[in-house]
């Protein structure tokens, strides 16, 4: 029988800043992120990256480089332009 196995996924999305006056409330992006991100088990960390880079894209309109490592140890690095 198999038996399910969790993972613990590590995200970290980056953006570029024009300017240093707030040009993107970071907390906002957080929030924002986090709600988007939603990871299925069948889900390879190239395609939860993308996925995400591509919802905030939407969301935020700007490009978005989005990294997600499963249990902190591989993963993959996607950008949305």
């Amino acid at each position: 029988m198999r038996s399910l196995h969790r993972h613990l996924f590590f995200v970290e999305v980056t953006t570029a800043v024009n300017h240093h006056e707030r040009e993107i409330e970071f907390h906002d992006l957080l929030d924002t992120a986090t709600h988007l991100f939603k990871p299925q088990m069948t889900d390879s960390c190239e395609t939860l990256a993308y996925n995400l880079a591509r919802d905030l894209r939407s969301f935020m309109e700007r490009g978005f480089r989005v990294s997600v490592f499963e249990d902190n140890e591989c993963g993959a690095t996607v950008e949305v332009e």
